[in-house]
């Protein structure tokens, strides 16, 4: 991972599946997505995510996980680094 390229909000109340093709059938969530946000590299925020912070070298292990909660420190710190008011979040906890 070099970085944060999207961020958004989850919409949908829980996952619910669709038929994509024959037999493939994915869950999916409905997110509204801030377009206007920027691409923000993750080696300035390393030292300073709780999420990585004291991690050395080995900051990627977290990234490798399906799911990892973001504290609301480090939602802020991303949100702040994407150039997007923490605001147009809304509830972003």
């Amino acid at each position: 991972m070099q970085g944060f390229t999207t961020i958004g909000r989850v919409m949908s109340e829980k996952p619910y599946q669709v038929e994509q093709s024959e037999g493939f059938e994915p869950f999916r969530v409905d997110v509204d997505y801030v377009h206007s946000a920027n691409l923000a590299p993750i080696k300035p925020l390393l030292d300073r995510l709780e999420l990585t912070k004291g991690r050395g070298s080995n900051w990627g292990i977290v990234m490798r996980r399906s799911k990892s909660k973001l504290s609301p420190h480090d939602m802020r710190l991303i949100v702040e680094a994407m150039g997007v008011p923490f605001e147009q979040l809304g509830d972003a906890q």
